[in-house]
């Protein structure tokens, strides 16, 4: 995740919400993610302190529904947009067996 210029890796939790044929006959998977981060890890440089006591914006930020379309790397490639459902697991399949040479 880059955030105001300083990337960092993030753990995403994910779940798989099915798959729909699109209208060029390929199929797009749909998934929900969320993660927690500690904004601290971005060097933040702005908040404010409330009246009552404590700050506006805490340190731990809940990121949730992240949508778009699947952009990811499986092993260094670079795989985006819809594509089949028999290419994506030919893809794990490789990632899979090149982790175990």
């Amino acid at each position: 995740m880059t955030i105001r210029d300083i990337t960092k890796p993030v753990v995403l939790d994910v779940e798989y919400a099915g798959q729909a044929k699109t209208p060029w006959g390929t199929f797009s998977a749909g998934f929900n993610a969320q993660t927690k981060i500690n904004r601290k890890d971005w060097d933040p440089n702005w908040n404010v302190a409330l009246e009552m006591g404590g700050w506006l914006v805490g340190d731990t930020i809940t990121i949730i529904g992240v949508q778009g379309t699947p952009t990811f790397f499986i092993n260094g490639v670079l795989h985006t947009a819809s594509w089949g459902q028999d290419s994506l697991a030919a893809a794990l399949q490789r990632a899979i067996a090149q982790s175990r040479t």
